[in-house]
C-alpha cells in the first residue's frame, strides 16, 4: 500500500514538473510575441509617418487644369522647397536642390 501512494505521488510530481516545464515554453514564447508585436507596432507608426511625409511632398505636384489629359504637371517650387526641407529634417539629412 505505501508503495503504491509512493509510485502515485512519484509520478504525480513528473508530471508537474512536465507540466511546469510547458508553462514555461509557454509564457516564453507569449513574452517573444509581445516583443514582436511591440517591434512590428514601432515600424508601423515609423511607415505611417513616412507615407504622411510622402503625401505631402506629392500633393505639390497639380496638373494643369486644360492638360490634364496630357497628364502635364505643374509644380509650385516654394511648395516643393518647403516639402523637401520639411522631410530633410524629419530625417535628418541635409538637401541642397538648388538648380
Amino acid at each position: 500500500m505505501v508503495q503504491k501512494i509512493s509510485q502515485g505521488a512519484s509520478m504525480q510530481s513528473r508530471r508537474s514538473r512536465q507540466l511546469r516545464e510547458r508553462a514555461d515554453v509557454i509564457r516564453n514564447s507569449v513574452r517573444k510575441t509581445g516583443d514582436h508585436l511591440k517591434e512590428q507596432t514601432h515600424h508601423t507608426d515609423e511607415l505611417v509617418q513616412q507615407a504622411l511625409s510622402l503625401v505631402a511632398a506629392v500633393s505639390v505636384f497639380t496638373l494643369k487644369e486644360d492638360d490634364k489629359d496630357t497628364v502635364i504637371m505643374d509644380v509650385n517650387m516654394d511648395d516643393m522647397d518647403m516639402v523637401m526641407d520639411t522631410a530633410a529634417s524629419e530625417m535628418d539629412v541635409d538637401l541642397d536642390l538648388t538648380l
